[in-house]
């Protein structure tokens, strides 16, 4: 923990996405596609989240970015462009089919739960090799921080059990609902957290 007391923030460059890429491909399921189509699919799940975000936060320890915080608070289609430089790729649509799954499962879950907020977090990761440090907390309460100074008073996140999803129960959002999902012939849960958002004096 003491070293993420020297954590600083930046809004995210281009530059940063590559931290998010490798961050993406070795903790998620994405390396479960073998290397070449992973890292493909990863670098376009990650700019995609980039483009479509209009708050774009990274996490900064000994001038290196260790995480990312991508929100979006204009609602609005996903702009999925970034997939489309590798289209075609051999094992590439297959994945695409996979995310198009992990789409159909979150729309129902805002519709069946009746979820609805001021902004939706669409990527948060810290690299592994910073993980446990306390880094993900910091860089959700400054986005958070940042969320309250533009008025907006919730927001929303998807999340499944290949990532760490106990960390949003151990901070206090609220676990709004769940589905199970077939996936690749396995039960996927995917979950819906929200938080309110404290308003500033």
């Amino acid at each position: 923990m003491g070293a993420a007391m020297d954590l600083t923030f930046h809004e995210s460059e281009p530059g940063d996405l590559a931290m998010a890429v490798d961050a993406v491909y070795r903790m998620w399921f994405f390396k479960d596609y073998g290397e070449r189509v992973g890292r493909m699919f990863s670098e376009a799940y990650a700019g995609m989240h980039y483009r479509n975000a209009d708050l774009r936060l990274t996490a900064v320890l000994d001038g290196e970015p260790e995480g990312v915080c991508f929100v979006r608070t204009v609602p609005g289609e996903t702009d999925t462009s970034d997939f489309d430089e590798f289209s075609g790729e051999e094992g590439f649509d297959s994945a695409m089919d996979d995310m198009r799954i992990l789409h159909r499962a979150d729309e129902g879950l805002k519709r069946e739960f009746g979820v609805r907020a001021d902004a939706e977090v669409l990527l948060l990761i810290v690299g592994s090799r910073s993980r446990g440090r306390g880094i993900g907390r910091r860089l959700l309460d400054e986005a958070v921080s940042r969320l309250s100074e533009k008025g907006c008073g919730s927001f929303m996140l998807f999340t499944d059990d290949d990532c760490d999803y106990g960390f949003y129960d151990k901070i206090g959002m609220r676990r709004r609902g769940m589905v199970v999902v077939d996936f690749h012939g396995f039960p996927l849960k995917r979950i819906i957290y929200t938080q309110e958002i404290p308003k500033k004096n």
